[in-house]
């Protein structure tokens, strides 16, 4: 499958669960506001037959946090709460984000609509654990001296 047939598979599967009109743009995205507030954008990048869903859960970099961090780096490692999403910051903005691929072959509407809810519902529960982790007050690791990093002693 090619990026086309990928835009036509999701735009399909967009028509079916939320109506008529409702397709991915020219740069092959749609964004999504759930009820619960959660953003979601869907993508299907050029020279890729894949479905990426996005959701901001953290938009700035000032939320986070050591501890937002560290939180979201444990969620990333065993990735049972995220349900097979991974959590990353976005180089452009800075942003944390959850994020997920969806295969798009053989993709059906309701499976499409499944997988988008599944998503939301994730992007809801990490939020709520990476909230509660930013309200905890914990600073970061004491710094070495003069603030260098630690570096291993030349055994050569």
């Amino acid at each position: 499958m090619n990026t086309a047939e990928a835009r036509d598979t999701v735009n399909r599967a967009l028509a079916a669960v939320w109506g008529e009109g409702n397709t991915l743009d020219a740069s092959g995205t749609f964004e999504i506001r759930s009820e619960e507030g959660v953003n979601v954008l869907l993508e299907v990048a050029e020279d890729e037959a894949q479905l990426r869903l996005y959701a901001p859960i953290f938009a700035t970099p000032d939320a986070l946090s050591y501890r937002v961090l560290q939180e979201a780096l444990t969620l990333n490692l065993f990735q049972l709460p995220l349900a097979g999403a991974v959590l990353a910051i976005d180089s452009r903005t800075g942003a944390l984000v959850l994020n997920e691929i969806v295969p798009v072959d053989g993709l059906q509407a309701d499976g499409f609509e499944a997988a988008v809810q599944k998503f939301i519902g994730v992007a809801i529960q990490t939020q709520g654990y990476l909230l509660a982790a930013r309200q905890e007050v914990e600073p970061a690791p004491p710094a070495t001296p003069q603030g260098a990093p630690h570096m291993p002693i030349d055994l050569a």
